[in-house]
C-alpha cells in the first residue's frame, strides 16, 4: 500500500471514530475542489458554503458506509451534488413544464471557450433560472442522464430535456449579447 493511501485510510478511520481534528482535516482537504461544484449550483457564495457544510456533515454521518473502493473524492462529490439538489429543492419549486423538446445541434467556433475564463463561464451558468441551471449542471457537468435527472427532481424525462434545451438557448443568447460569437442552433 502506498503512503498516500495509508494516510487516507488513517484519516478515514479517525473520521469514523468522530475525531474532530480528522474531520476538520478532511473538510479542509476537499474544500478547494468541492466549493466550485457548490458554486456551480448556487447563485451566492453564502449559499455555496451552506451547501458544502451540509454535505460534509452528511459525509461525516455516512463515512462508515464508504467502502474504500473507488476514489474518495468521487464519493464525496456525489454527496455534494446531492446536497446541491436538496438545497435547490428546498429553495425553489420545480415546475413540471409541458413543452415540446426539439433536438438541436449547435455550431460554434472551436476556440469559443478560450475567449472566457472559468469564472466567466460559471457566471453565465449562474444567470440561468434555478431549475434550468440545475438540469444543465446535472446533465453537462455531472453526466447524469435525463432519466436520472427526472427521478431526482420529480420531473418527466421530456421536461428534463426541455429545461436543458432552454438553458442552452439562454446561454447562447447571453454569449451573443456579450459579443462572444454568433452561434447557430
Amino acid at each position: 500500500m502506498d503512503t498516500n493511501r495509508h494516510i487516507e485510510n488513517d484519516l478515514l478511520e479517525a473520521c469514523r471514530n468522530n475525531e474532530r481534528r480528522a474531520q476538520e482535516t478532511l473538510y479542509k482537504q476537499f474544500y478547494q475542489a468541492m466549493m466550485p461544484v457548490c458554486l456551480s449550483y448556487t447563485k451566492q457564495q453564502d449559499a455555496a458554503i451552506e451547501v458544502y457544510n451540509n454535505a460534509m456533515l452528511k459525509v461525516f454521518q455516512s463515512i462508515s458506509s464508504y467502502s474504500g473502493t473507488g476514489e474518495l473524492g468521487a464519493w464525496i462529490r456525489r454527496i455534494i451534488v446531492n446536497a446541491c439538489i436538496d438545497y435547490l429543492r428546498k429553495e425553489a419549486r420545480f415546475e413540471n413544464k409541458k413543452g415540446t423538446f426539439e433536438s438541436t445541434t449547435l455550431h460554434y467556433r472551436q476556440d469559443i471557450i478560450g475567449d472566457l475564463s472559468a469564472d466567466e463561464i460559471l457566471d453565465l451558468v449562474r444567470k440561468l433560472p434555478d431549475t434550468h441551471q440545475l438540469v444543465f449542471n446535472l446533465y453537462v457537468l455531472e453526466g447524469f442522464s435525463h432519466k436520472e435527472i427526472a427521478e431526482n427532481l420529480g420531473l418527466s424525462t421530456g421536461t428534463s430535456k426541455w429545461y436543458l434545451n432552454k438553458a442552452r438557448h439562454m446561454l447562447i443568447a447571453e454569449l451573443e449579447s456579450i459579443g462572444i460569437s454568433k452561434l447557430e442552433v
